[in-house]
């Protein structure tokens, strides 16, 4: 990723809490976007796991958010389901673009940069 300062105009930094405040909760809506995506790709058989997924999002620390299941079939699931198999990875691989522009977004109206 690249950033281009723009220094037309007023060139003012914002502070660095809220630049962080901001970024992360980019990360959380992020991360909340992925694991519901994550859940409605997933396997359906009594249910509970499509809804241990959006309930496990958390935060790790500052700017570090996960979610995942609790469910011990879980991960076999995402690997060797006959026909859902990848419903976590599908959901990073299809959110981690619009996360990237999101997070770019943020930087962008937070300090002006393109």
């Amino acid at each position: 990723m690249s950033l281009h300062f723009d220094r037309r105009g007023d060139f003012k930094l914002p502070d660095a809490n809220e630049l962080r405040a901001d970024l992360d909760k980019t990360a959380e809506r992020g991360t909340r976007s992925m694991a519901n995506q994550a859940s409605k790709n997933a396997p359906i058989d009594t249910g509970a796991l499509k809804a241990s997924i959006p309930a496990s999002v958390q935060q790790e620390e500052e700017l570090s958010w996960l979610f995942g299941s609790h469910l011990p079939y879980a991960q076999r699931q995402e690997y060797e389901h006959r026909t859902k198999k990848a419903y976590f990875r599908r959901a990073i691989w299809a959110g981690e673009g619009p996360l990237e522009r999101q997070i770019r977004q943020t930087v962008e109206r937070r300090w002006g940069v393109r």
